[in-house]
């Protein structure tokens, strides 16, 4: 039998390539003896406040070992690998890495739903089999909390003030399909412990913040409902269900936008967009559920890591500054450049408007911090405050009244 230099190459890859494989996939499938070897997990959706549905593949030199493969790179993914990964710090990663081994092999305390065998394949004698698999994040999370892992909301809020939240249409869009999905995302609100509101008309609005919005040429009605409530972060919303014909059938596929902003000064937070699947259905609520579940499950992990990381810097405020005296704007600017950050001025001819990044837990706190410091002509009266707007004027009396120029 004749080799010829390149054939006996390949045989000695191909053979080094079974020994290399045979050494990353250990006798039951996963690192260490409980983390998985596959990290090939694909979100599909979230069935609920509390449950992720998920695409899972398994490696093993078994089926057996493939199958208990997947599950752990399932449990991984909630764990770290996803958007809405559940350890979300070096610090809390750091704390895992201790318990991480009671977790992994406790996997099916935190499996709901297990799918039949979507796929599977044979190469060089390693195996790999997809799965689907829904994972209570409750479960998971409570025992994270309970071994020290990560901290509840309550525990987090007692160090950073969590933010009051606002709903509204994107485009002041009101309709069924706002209406539903806006009950939704807020339930997901209210059960992650948040305080938020759905806004879907204009109410009694104060004359000087409308006053004061309309001088940087915002007149959206509902964005000035979201200033007037005082909410921290208002979530705009925008649903839609697309029908298209196939087959003589008709199908219905919905898509959920959100989009977070800080409310004072219209910055970009966090955004999401949720998918249904394309089915046959004449509901159109089943697929909004379905998108919405999906979207909002991935803004609210953005808008708890990114406010716990700016709470740090400070609270963004809006100041909104009633006057007659010429120079009370330029003492309050001064006194909140001295306390606050990032703090900014609009000003007109008896109103001026101010927005900063303070590091007090509301406007009653930054109204005791201006009204101490203030050395102006006249004296600081409260005229109307919410958790983070503070509407104030400078005078002789309480009875001072000006014309909002």
């Amino acid at each position: 039998m004749i080799f010829n230099f390149s054939s006996i190459l390949l045989v000695l890859f191909f053979f080094t390539g079974c020994i290399g494989s045979s050494k990353l996939i250990p006798e039951k499938s996963y690192r260490n003896g409980f983390e998985p070897v596959s990290h090939q997990v694909t979100f599909i959706e979230s069935s609920s406040t509390d449950e992720v549905l998920l695409d899972s593949t398994g490696i093993g030199i078994s089926l057996k070992g493939a199958i208990l493969d997947s599950k752990l790179a399932s449990l991984w993914f909630v764990l770290e690998g996803g958007k809405t990964r559940l350890l979300d710090s070096v610090q809390n990663r750091k704390a895992f890495k201790k318990i991480s081994k009671d977790i992994y092999k406790n996997f099916d305390k935190y499996i709901t739903y297990v799918s039949s065998i979507k796929s599977k394949r044979k190469e060089i004698g390693i195996y790999y089999v997809r799965k689907n698999y829904k994972i209570n994040i409750r479960i998971l999370k409570d025992d994270l909390i309970l071994k020290g892992v990560i901290q509840d909301l309550d525990s987090i809020s007692e160090n950073v003030n969590f933010p009051i939240i606002s709903v509204i249409p994107r485009n002041g869009k009101i309709g069924d399909k706002f209406e539903f999905v806006s009950d939704t995302v807020l339930s997901y609100l209210s059960e992650n412990s948040f305080e938020a509101e759905v806004l879907t008309k204009e109410t009694s609005v104060d004359k000087t913040i409308s006053k004061s919005i309309a001088l940087s040429g915002d007149i959206d009605p509902l964005y000035i409902l979201a200033v007037n409530s005082g909410s921290d972060i208002y979530i705009s919303v925008n649903p839609t269900v697309v029908t298209t014909y196939k087959y003589q059938k008709r199908f219905k596929k919905a898509s959920v936008s959100l989009k977070a902003f800080y409310t004072v000064s219209k910055k970009l937070l966090a955004s999401s967009t949720g998918h249904s699947q394309e089915v046959d259905t004449s509901s159109d609520n089943l697929l909004l559920e379905e998108a919405t579940n999906s979207a909002v499950n991935e803004i609210l992990s953005q808008i708890k890591r990114k406010w716990q990381k700016e709470s740090k810097k400070g609270k963004y405020f809006r100041v909104i500054l009633k006057t007659k005296f010429s120079n009370a704007s330029n003492g309050v600017y001064s006194l909140l450049r001295k306390n606050c950050r990032k703090v900014s001025r609009k000003a007109g001819e008896t109103i001026f408007d101010f927005t900063a990044q303070c590091k007090v837990r509301d406007s009653i706190e930054l109204l005791k911090i201006i009204t101490d410091e203030y050395q102006g002509e006249g004296k600081v009266f409260r005229e109307f405050d919410t958790n983070s707007l503070l509407v104030i004027k400078i005078g002789n009396s309480e009875d001072d009244d000006f014309e909002i120029e």
